[in-house]
């Protein structure tokens, strides 16, 4: 997909819409250098744009989002960015506690190492939870301090404790036992990952096995309406088969 030139929001979908969108929001480091000459004014432009996206996926009755913050592998960036960037998060969870209390958006963060996070940006983010978890309108799932291979090695844990305590035998473990240790349980319908890069990065490997993936030659904060609604027609003329 490459880049629209007009900003437009025009869907004509042949199926509903996807249920649940996961964003893989690359390119705000490379925005900021190029439109403001710094990375972490890239990082901001990018947090205004999830707010934006996330009006786009309330108008068209999209009921989850989840989008790619932060990974396990951000934490080896240069020391001075990385807390900069945790300096950010703090000042974005205000903004989007903000609009979550407005729009009756439930927030839940997905954090498969919690202990990296310092202090004050873990006590944000479940104070973030715990004020939007009665919401129901849309969820946004925040994977911060996040990597799915620590997920999964979490799950797998989980379920060596509870065959050495004898509650489950090796025998008798399905899809369901390891999925149900999982942070994030739903699996998207469409992931879209922007800035022109084409791969995952350890991101949410189990849960996208029948995903339809999108790469969009755009940096994140670049992404405009007709955009999204190019991908959503795009995705509306695929036919997922599920391996049938």
């Amino acid at each position: 997909i490459t880049k629209a030139a007009t900003n437009t929001f025009n869907v004509k979908l042949r199926q509903p819409p996807p249920r649940h969108i996961a964003f893989i929001m690359d390119g705000n480091r490379r925005y900021g250098v190029k439109r403001y000459g710094a990375k972490l004014q890239g990082h901001e432009a990018g947090g205004r744009k999830l707010t934006q996206v996330l009006q786009w996926c309330l108008d068209l009755r999209i009921q989850e989002v989840t989008c790619f913050a932060f990974s396990t592998e951000n934490w080896n960036r240069d020391p001075r960015e990385v807390n900069m960037l945790m300096a950010s998060f703090l000042r974005q969870s205000e903004e989007i506690e903000k609009q979550a209390m407005i729009k009756h958006i439930r927030v839940q963060c997905i954090i498969s190492e919690p202990e990296s996070l310092p202090v004050a940006v873990f006590d944000a983010l479940t104070r973030l939870q715990n004020r939007t978890m009665e919401f129901s309108r849309l969820t946004l799932n925040i994977c911060i301090s996040y990597g799915a291979r620590s997920e999964l090695i979490q799950a797998v844990k989980s379920l060596l404790l509870d065959i050495t305590a004898g509650q489950l035998s090796p025998q008798d473990i399905t899809e369901h036992h390891l999925e149900s240790r999982l942070l994030l349980r739903s699996p998207p319908d469409l992931l879209l990952r922007t800035s022109g890069e084409q791969r995952l990065s350890n991101f949410l490997l189990w849960q996208i096995a029948y995903t339809e993936l999108v790469f969009l030659d755009k940096l994140w904060p670049e992404l405009i309406q007709s955009d999204f609604s190019n991908i959503l027609n795009n995705y509306s003329s695929r036919h997922r088969r599920y391996g049938q």
